[in-house]
């Protein structure tokens, strides 16, 4: 069976055909592969349409059909059909915060008032200021919405790029 792989230019309809002989697949990464149906029981190979690199080896995967997430080492698939748009959150650290919250004026009381010795009583509320510092700092979420589920994944930080590739799955969403 031989494939016929399209040329597809950047918010154009219009697709140039480009024949290919076994030896070119190596130029596979500049193409795009189309069929005229996209049946899900066609089974066809999967045609990334971009990819954003977290880190330490984790991704996120835009393909025609679905929406790839390698994170803490698992793999995570979201057909398009069944996901809303995805939004990126900021999302404070809420055990940390109350942790922080409850150590930090305990121990003040139990070290002014002589409950705790010195250095053990300035070591606690060290650590629950430190809690409350973590908790408040807090993160950035990608939110993923599905029609009777929610995930959220966790990302260092939120930078252009990152918007630049919800923003284009989004769109393709709209479109599904």
């Amino acid at each position: 069976m031989k494939y016929q792989y399209f040329l597809r230019e950047d918010n154009s309809p219009r697709n140039i055909i480009i024949p290919m002989e076994s030896e070119e697949i190596s130029r596979q990464k500049e193409l795009y592969f189309s069929y005229s149906y996209n049946y899900e029981w066609l089974g066809k190979e999967k045609n990334s349409l971009g990819k954003y690199y977290l880190n330490y080896g984790e991704f996120m995967e835009l393909t025609e059909n679905e929406i790839i997430i390698f994170k803490d080492k698992k793999m995570h698939f979201f057909p398009l059909k069944q996901v809303k748009p995805i939004e990126i959150n900021f999302r404070y650290f809420i055990i940390p915060l109350i942790t922080g919250g409850i150590v930090t004026p305990l121990s003040l009381v139990a070290f002014f008032n002589q409950f705790l010795p010195r250095w053990p009583g300035i070591a606690f509320i060290f650590v629950g200021a430190m809690l409350i510092y973590y908790g408040l700092k807090g993160t950035y979420q990608v939110a993923i919405k599905t029609w009777n589920d929610q995930y959220a994944f966790f990302v260092d930080e939120k930078n252009s790029e990152l918007e630049a590739f919800i923003k284009k799955i989004n769109h393709l969403i709209y479109r599904k």
